[in-house]
């Protein structure tokens, strides 16, 4: 903050910090929403710690973005080395027909998308929140959080054990999980039951990956790679699965019977399978007075129409703003604005989520396509199905 300039009003959840110690604004998970909301905290002027649970991330997932996404994340952490991110000209569809439509980015978007490692992202977005100000506490988990007055007291675990850390308020960004340590009794609302089954395998042409997406009577497929190495992802509901112990067969089984994804990478075998939650849901509450959730712990949106990465970001770019407006003029009017206008951006990604998978008619009568179709019908009070159908 510049000197001699002072933002805080007298409705402030915080007194100025020229006459009083200020407690920090408490940031709770290190994904690229909090990361992103730390570091425009700490650029704001404004005391920040983030604490980030994992020392490495376990997966190795590659994921993409579109050009506009690519710039931001360039603006936010600067050149990202090639083992972090790779050009993606073009990304294939294979949806609604066998054969693979191809979409180049510079068609309909200015510049390149692109191939990222969502480890390594995160420790460059990390660093990015480190270089603007914020405290970044790698390997701090947060187990609980109270409320004490005007107050938050955080339980943090480490490596050394637990202690407490206190601040004038939380913002959770600790991805989809069904309890909040902050506000244990506020619960998610679930919309579907998928999973994303995920192989890593080795990828000698990375170099030069494309992108693909593939629909199959199960669900559906996608793959790309970088720096050697290929995510293979299958999303299906989870009910439909076999046991845990026949995933790894039912896996190279219904990926030997896709059309373009199994010429991408013919005879893959993968060695394990890691299955996370890929299910679309809201929290029933964003905000309530010093807390904010953001990013996936406000919902989680189905990977076809969430924008993953750039929602993120936004939200955290957004979300700072919000509560830096709180705690420093007083003004929760924007903090409203900001829980309001994430219920709207979730029902807006469920229209588009239903109407990608109307666009797949081919196995309408399959169980995971035929929950979409009924879900659509349900939702617009009329049969629609897909062109093909």
């Amino acid at each position: 903050m510049a000197q001699g300039m002072c933002f805080w009003s007298r409705n402030a959840i915080r007194s100025c910090p020229k006459c009083n110690d200020v407690k920090p604004i408490i940031v709770v998970g290190g994904g690229p929403a909090g990361s992103n909301c730390a570091r425009a905290i700490a650029l704001l002027g404004y005391p920040v710690v983030l604490l980030e649970g994992c020392l490495a991330r376990k997966t190795q997932q590659i994921e993409t973005c579109s050009a506009s996404v690519r710039r931001t994340l360039e603006n936010v952490c600067g050149s990202l080395p090639p083992t972090v991110l790779g050009d993606l000209d073009t990304f294939h569809s294979t949806w609604g027909s066998s054969e693979p439509e191809a979409r180049r980015f510079h068609f309909w978007q200015a510049g390149s998308g692109a191939r990222i490692s969502r480890a390594g992202l995160d420790l460059s977005l990390l660093d990015a929140a480190e270089r603007s100000g914020a405290t970044v506490l790698r390997g701090h988990r947060a187990r609980t959080g109270r409320s004490e007055g005007a107050d938050w007291i955080v339980a943090v675990e480490n490596q050394a054990g637990t202690f407490e850390l206190s601040g004038c308020f939380v913002v959770e960004a600790m991805g989809g999980i069904a309890r909040s340590p902050f506000q244990p009794g506020n619960s998610r609302i679930f919309t579907d039951n998928l999973i994303c089954l995920s192989a890593d395998i080795p990828d000698i042409e990375s170099d030069n990956a494309i992108a693909a997406v593939e629909a199959v009577p199960e669900g559906w497929w996608f793959t790309t790679a970088l720096d050697g190495r290929r995510t293979v992802s299958m999303f299906t509901d989870a009910d439909l699965l076999p046991a845990p112990m026949a995933w790894r067969d039912w896996f190279t089984s219904v990926l030997s019977r896709t059309h373009h994804i199994t010429s991408i990478i013919p005879n893959a075998v993968p060695k394990r399978i890691v299955a996370t939650s890929a299910r679309t849901s809201v929290r029933r509450r964003v905000w309530r007075n010093s807390w904010l959730a953001i990013g996936d712990s406000a919902r989680t949106v189905d990977p076809l129409s969430g924008g993953g990465i750039g929602r993120a970001l936004e939200d955290g770019q957004e979300g700072a703003e919000a509560v830096f407006r709180a705690v420093v003029k007083g003004e929760t009017a924007t903090l409203r604005s900001f829980a309001v206008q994430t219920v709207e951006r979730f029902i807006q990604a469920e229209t588009i989520r239903r109407l990608y998978y109307c666009n797949e008619g081919r196995w309408q009568f399959a169980p995971f396509w035929r929950r979409r179709v009924e879900a659509l019908t349900a939702a617009s009070g009329q049969p629609i199905t897909g062109p093909d159908a």
